[in-house]
């Protein structure tokens, strides 16, 4: 796959807070920071990825991903420091 949503979906969930985004609003969040009129990119590839990502992110444990007591719906970990990551990585 040559799309890759990575940073995308965790600046999306840590702009989203606590309560963090469910699979479809955050497939639907990165849609529509990514797709222009002349790409190919479709929903359904957007969403297939950010489900694939957040599954196995949260699996892991040294992933600031983790998943919310509701039933699809993923947020960052306030234990991580994946904002001084994303601040250093340029």
């Amino acid at each position: 796959m040559k799309y890759r949503f990575d940073e995308d979906i965790i600046q999306i969930l840590l702009e989203a807070g606590n309560e963090g985004l469910s699979v479809r609003k955050l497939s639907r969040h990165v849609f529509n920071l990514r797709h222009t009129m002349f790409d190919e990119l479709t929903y359904d590839t957007v969403h297939a990825y950010v489900a694939r990502f957040l599954l196995s992110s949260s699996k892991s444990k040294h992933s600031p991903i983790i998943h919310t007591a509701k039933r699809g719906v993923y947020r960052v970990d306030d234990k991580c420091r994946i904002d001084v990551q994303l601040k250093l990585n340029f």
